[in-house]
């Protein structure tokens, strides 16, 4: 494959990542598929193997890239990992109450993706190292 990562236009598919071209990763190829939001609400509650074999379908139809596991195989649901109403806003990513002292990051202050979570932390850090610099 040619890529390390990939967003799908698709109603079932939504994102694809070659966990083995992670740094320190080995042991041959290593994928993880995700569906989109909407058809895995719509989906939740329906056979696991049922729900594999068309993600692994519709993934195969998609990439032309075979997913015959000889591994390690598995389907989860992941009900609570996508964020419907982000905690902070785009312009500052983060929660700060400077009168406590308190401040919170993570992806669910942004979105739900892994950049989120580095994009809120970052500008967090970026705020806080502007007030020190202001005295």
């Amino acid at each position: 494959m040619d890529w390390d990562c990939a967003h799908f236009e698709d109603e079932i598919l939504g994102f694809s990542a070659v966990n083995s071209t992670k740094p320190g990763r080995g042991g041959g190829l290593a994928l993880v598929v995700q569906t989109k939001h909407q058809w895995s609400d719509a989906h939740i509650e329906d056979d696991l193997d049922t729900v594999s074999s068309i993600i692994k379908q519709r993934f195969e139809r998609i990439t032309g890239i075979k997913t015959d596991a000889s591994g390690y195989n598995q389907v989860h649901r992941w009900r609570y990992a996508s964020t419907q109403n982000a905690a902070a806003s785009e312009v500052n990513p983060y929660l700060l109450d400077e009168s406590m002292g308190v401040s919170a990051t993570g992806d669910w202050c942004r979105g739900s993706e892994v950049e989120d979570a580095f994009l809120s932390g970052s500008a967090l850090a970026a705020q806080l190292i502007s007030q020190l610099a202001r005295g």
